[in-house]
């Protein structure tokens, strides 16, 4: 009937707090500084907005090409109201505008080969930003963007090592375990 729904158990995000633990930084500076509830609130709001603003300037910083755009994305509304929120996509998204401007980085940033010191924080990233939500794994595939002779000898293998390293990461997340099961008892 046209009144009837039907409710699937289908998670697209983590269950877990990972994201927020910069506003919750923030609520307990408040907590400790017994600044009230509303202000409370009010701060750990505030530092969600500041380590949006922090990362996505560096992110502008480090961009190679695009400076423009990746500001003008920072700056949309939607954006700025998501980044000033207890939302989780306030850090999930500042996190993904890092990911972008460092790969684009290593991609267009140079001619010398890449060190495994420039390799850690996008890939640190990359793991944070793929059980977060399952609809940003695409970015991922930007590392194919780098250059195979700015990697060396094992570009291929440190590229598919990432994305396995990011597709384990989702799959041991609540939302990749529900997917799983559903997928092996063969109800998807």
């Amino acid at each position: 009937p046209f009144t009837h729904t039907h409710d699937f158990d289908e998670y697209q995000v983590d269950s877990s707090y990972t994201m927020y633990w910069v506003s919750a930084l923030g609520v307990l500076v408040g907590f400790l500084l017994r600044l009230g509830f509303i202000p409370t609130l009010f701060l750990g709001r505030l530092t969600n907005l500041l380590f949006f603003a922090a990362l996505s300037s560096y992110a502008v910083k480090k961009a190679p090409i695009a400076k423009s755009m990746f500001a003008v994305c920072a700056l949309l509304p939607m954006t700025l109201h998501l980044a000033a929120s207890y939302s989780r996509d306030s850090n999930l998204l500042a996190l993904c505008f890092l990911f972008v401007a460092l790969v684009l980085h290593l991609a267009f940033g140079g001619q010398e080969v890449i060190s495994y010191k420039q390799w850690i924080l996008p890939c640190l990233i990359g793991i944070l930003i793929a059980p977060a939500k399952i609809v940003y794994f695409p970015l991922m595939a930007l590392v194919f963007l780098i250059p195979a002779t700015r990697l060396g000898s094992k570009s291929k293998w440190l590229k598919c090592g990432f994305l396995t390293l990011c597709f384990a990461a989702f799959l041991f997340s609540a939302g990749g375990r529900v997917i799983l099961n559903d997928f092996i008892g063969g109800t998807t």
